[in-house]
């Protein structure tokens, strides 16, 4: 583990048991000086709002546009995006960006023995979380089991055949769907913090819903970032010092339906086809790049907390925060 002193205990895993509904991300203001004036440019991208806080008006404009370009690329609802054609033609030759976040993929759904898959698409669209969400409890519709483990059948990263010196995807059987919702972001952030080094910049942060980058330091001081009181929306609950790092949240906070007493959550367990169902409420993860931190966030909350902790021990430049009920 990192040698940073933001947790206390050996394993780098801080567990608070709070009685909270949920956290997210802020970035708060630092009382440091700065010898040049910072911009903020702010766009809605890849679903989300996407803010850029650099010292170089040009070269935020070029991350941006780093942003759209794997927007473009990586995409479910752009019919034209490489992961739509692929999902459309099974067997594709695809863009260096798109084959290195599916390689990605791949990587991290062995390494969380499924816990992180791409193909979940299914699943998520059977459980229809988002509408449920805002149905009556007597028109709240769960799923059958028999239809669950039909479509289990053919859910796997396993079922992704990469040729890397061809640069082709090929998938398996004629049911299988990619969507990189959960990698493709914080890839994203990644290249944008790259163009805006490429450009000179030196201090930056880079925030995509939460996936966010800190580059370098802000005037003589780090970027401070907190976790938001749940309870009390406009309080941090604890805040970090951070310097060319990665943060990601995920949780069951802000998407979820009540079903007969039972809170279901919007995160699916790609390994039994069911809303995952622990005590977390929400997992941080502190890493050296956000499409690590964004892929770990989702397996580590899949996992919970003790098999989470024991994931995140694997890697020499991750860290977690583990909020619980």
């Amino acid at each position: 583990m990192s040698n940073t002193n933001y947790f206390s205990n050996k394993h780098g895993l801080s567990r608070f048991l709070l009685l909270v509904t949920g956290c997210c991300l802020l970035v708060t203001g630092l009382s440091a000086c700065s010898s040049k004036p910072y911009f903020t440019q702010t766009r809605l991208i890849m679903g989300t709002v996407v803010e850029i806080t650099a010292t170089d008006k040009s070269a935020i404009e070029k991350a941006f546009s780093e942003i759209e370009r794997i927007d473009a690329l990586m995409s479910i609802y752009n019919p034209n995006s490489e992961i739509s054609r692929l999902n459309k033609q099974h067997e594709l030759k695809v863009s260096p960006d798109t084959l290195y976040v599916l390689e990605k993929a791949k990587y991290f759904y062995e390494k969380t023995e499924g816990a992180f898959d791409i193909t979940v698409g299914p699943l998520v669209k059977l459980w229809n979380i988002k509408e449920n969400m805002y149905k009556d409890a007597d028109r709240i519709r769960v799923p059958a089991k028999d239809k669950i483990d039909k479509m289990l059948s053919y859910i796997g990263s396993n079922f992704i055949d990469i040729d890397a010196e061809k640069s082709i995807i090929k998938l398996q059987g004629n049911n299988l769907v990619l969507d990189l919702g959960g990698i493709a972001k914080g890839y994203a952030v990644d290249k944008a913090v790259e163009e805006l080094k490429r450009c000179g910049v030196t201090s930056a942060l880079v925030n995509a819903g939460g996936d966010l980058y800190c580059l370098g330091k802000k005037g003589w001081s780090y970027w401070t970032i907190g976790l938001q009181d749940p309870y009390k929306r406009n309080e941090i609950s604890r805040k970090f010092a951070l310097k060319n790092r990665a943060v990601a949240t995920s949780g069951n906070y802000e998407q979820f339906f009540i079903y007969q007493n039972k809170r279901y959550s919007h995160i699916i367990d790609p390994r039994t086809g069911y809303p995952v169902d622990n005590n977390i409420c929400s997992v941080s993860v502190f890493a050296g790049d956000c499409l690590t931190a964004d892929v770990l966030a989702t397996a580590i909350y899949v996992l919970g907390e003790e098999q989470g902790g024991e994931l995140a021990k694997q890697f020499n430049d991750v860290e977690i925060k583990i909020m619980a009920r």
